[in-house]
């Protein structure tokens, strides 16, 4: 079984503000731990962009409007 990461650099540009746990240095963290040779099997993909349409499957409009 593989494991699958996928992530993109604009993601460390997010910054959803200081009271906030989520942060780009946090994201950094994930990221450089995940370089351990013990993920070294784990497979990297730089995530795509992708349409709002497919957004919209999974997620209400008014939850996508609030974001």
């Amino acid at each position: 079984m593989s494991t699958y990461l996928y992530s993109h650099p604009t993601c460390l540009e997010h910054d959803p503000g200081t009271m906030h746990p989520e942060c780009p240095a946090r994201l950094e963290a994930v990221l450089s731990g995940l370089e351990d040779e013990r993920f070294r099997y784990l497979k990297r993909y730089e995530a795509p962009k992708i349409e709002l349409s497919l957004v919209e499957v999974v997620h209400k409009p008014y939850y996508i409007e609030n974001i």
